[in-house]
């Protein structure tokens, strides 16, 4: 006998799987010391992680979800990465004309990744040695 699973049971499941899927916080980021360059724009990023950063703009919206980049920068502190792959994944205003876009690294190389982890830890340990 086939039941249809209840509005709490689809929630419980979409819950669990929204869970599985963040495998990281985003870490946030002050004064644009981290931008990412996009279609030739550079913005400022205000959270990051090895899986993708988020940027709050102003103005009209910039991209749409589901919206590819062959090529983009992420721009550290102490350091550049050059010729990520990039997907927009989440599209929200924020308030008025302010807009976050979510961005996740499409198949990103293994080297790529543990710089932007190490930067990631980096910035984790100076928020902790603030407090």
């Amino acid at each position: 006998m086939n039941e249809k699973p209840t509005k709490n049971a689809e929630r419980a499941a979409q819950e669990r799987e929204d869970l599985a899927v963040r495998k990281s916080f985003r870490v946030p980021v002050e004064n644009g010391s981290i931008q990412i360059v996009l279609n030739n724009q550079t913005f400022p990023v205000s959270e990051f992680s090895p899986e993708g950063v988020s940027i709050i703009f102003k103005g009209e919206k910039a991209f749409t979800t589901g919206q590819e980049f062959d090529t983009c920068e992420l721009i550290l502190p102490d350091d550049t990465i050059t010729g990520l792959s990039a997907r927009v994944i989440h599209f929200t205003n924020i308030d008025g004309d302010t807009w976050q876009n979510g961005i996740q690294w499409v198949a990103p190389k293994d080297e790529d990744i543990r710089k932007i982890a190490a930067a990631v830890s980096e910035r984790k340990k100076q928020l902790l040695d603030n407090q």
